[in-house]
């Protein structure tokens, strides 16, 4: 948390909070920590990496995949 008190947002953890052990690798569907910005600062928590869009597709590499955001809601 020492990094984020650099942004000077409030950071708000749920819970225990993620899981911060170090890992070496994050695979496509692991669950992660992720930091969310929320209306008053940020959120740390878990989350999957890469979650699916609507068509069921891992969402991660949008450019390679020849994809958009542009176009997301």
């Amino acid at each position: 948390m020492g990094a984020l008190s650099q942004l000077k947002l409030p950071a708000f953890v749920k819970g225990k909070g993620p899981d911060l052990t170090r890992r070496d690798d994050i695979h496509v569907r692991d669950t992660a920590p992720i930091i969310l910005r929320t209306g008053d600062g940020v959120q740390l928590t878990d989350s999957i990496w890469a979650p699916r869009d609507r068509n069921k597709r891992p969402i991660f590499n949008f450019r390679s995949d020849g994809r958009s955001l542009g176009n997301s809601t």
